[in-house]
């Protein structure tokens, strides 16, 4: 912190010594910078793995299956482009397509109660813009008389 007191008092007696000092800066705040964007690209690959583990069915961290009913033996499903079904492997694809099945299910009871709170709503919204209308006429209609 303190660098410029210290730069001014070498300069005195060498007057090139500012040299030393800025190229120094200079490399601490590259080698800083690009320590902070080294992390933010570890923390985004690794929640990028993590995405791709979930959709694949395959627990990130230890490669095994997420189910509870899986062993760590079995191998992870993989993309739709590279699936190869083993007989051994039909039953664990066929639990987890249940599994994301379950799921779907869940997701569409999700959103048809969402559309129907949805629904709602803008009937309640409408017929309070409606009484408010009718008000505002009924204002009117009393003024005029």
């Amino acid at each position: 912190d303190e660098w410029a007191d210290i730069l001014g008092q070498v300069q005195e007696v060498y007057p090139w010594a500012w040299a030393p000092f800025i190229i120094f800066i200079v490399i601490t705040g590259f080698v800083v910078v690009n320590l902070i964007i080294a992390v933010i690209c570890d923390a985004v690959h690794v929640l990028g793995n993590e995405n791709k583990a979930g959709l694949y069915g395959y627990d990130s961290e230890e490669g095994s299956l997420l189910s509870k009913t899986k062993k760590a033996t079995d191998k992870p499903i993989h993309p739709p482009d590279q699936v190869q079904v083993a007989p051994s492997s039909q039953s664990t694809a066929t639990q987890r397509l249940e599994e994301l099945q379950h799921q779907l299910d869940e997701m569409v009871k999700a959103q048809d109660q969402m559309r129907r709170t949805i629904e709602v709503l803008s009937s309640r919204l409408t017929f309070s813009h409606d009484v408010h209308d009718g008000e505002v006429s009924q204002c009117e209609v009393d003024d005029d008389n």
